[in-house]
């Protein structure tokens, strides 16, 4: 069973002591951690599944955590123009919104590890 298949497995388990709004918070949670873990085979290494981001912050000559607050700028923009138009070209509101989610605990994790050097 793949890292992904046992995750699943787990979160279902813990599903049924969760209140209502809990249960749908931890689910979307649950497609942000398998979306992180397959996005990582791609845009990652085998040895740092973060190196994408750290390598494009090291590009602009800023710390890797606010290269995400950039990619999070991004993904805002995209909500703007949604907003606006009320429509998206390409990656939906459900998909920006997870980019969003998930690069915020990108830059978390990433913001406590330059603390921790």
């Amino acid at each position: 069973m793949g890292v992904v298949s046992e995750l699943e497995s787990r979160n279902r388990a813990a599903a049924p002591t969760l209140r209502p709004g809990s249960r749908e918070f931890v689910a979307v949670l649950e497609e942000i951690e398998s979306l992180h873990l397959r996005k990582t085979l791609d845009y990652g290494q085998d040895d740092d599944a973060l190196s994408n981001i750290r390598s494009s912050a090291d590009v602009i000559n800023v710390p890797s955590w606010a290269g995400c607050i950039l990619r999070i700028s991004d993904k805002m923009h995209r909500l703007k123009s949604y907003f606006r138009r009320g429509r998206c070209e390409f990656d939906g509101v459900d998909d920006t919104l997870q980019d969003i989610a998930a690069y915020a605990v990108i830059a978390l994790v990433l913001y406590r590890e330059g603390k921790r050097e």
